[in-house]
């Protein structure tokens, strides 16, 4: 038997964070957001080139089909323990 699971997140969450379609605006060059492509049910932390090609913040891996992005959140308060 399957169990289905549903995870209600309160509309308090994240307020005023939304994603932006890429064909509305694109980020800052080099900005490091979150990004959502069409051709896998995937985020990536990535930024723009100033050619208009998305790339994977840890590397130079390009990356195909994002459709929106948003802003990453703020650090917590004391940082961030490793």
């Amino acid at each position: 038997m399957q169990q289905e699971f549903a995870v209600k997140i309160p509309s308090t969450y994240n307020p005023g964070v939304e994603w932006i379609p890429v064909t509305e605006r694109l980020p800052p060059f080099g900005k490091k957001v979150l990004a959502c492509s069409w051709m896998s049910v995937a985020y990536y932390v990535a930024f723009v080139s100033p050619a208009g090609q998305w790339y994977l913040s840890f590397g130079d891996s390009p990356i195909l089909g994002i459709t929106h992005w948003m802003s990453l959140p703020e650090l917590p308060q004391g940082g961030v323990v490793v």
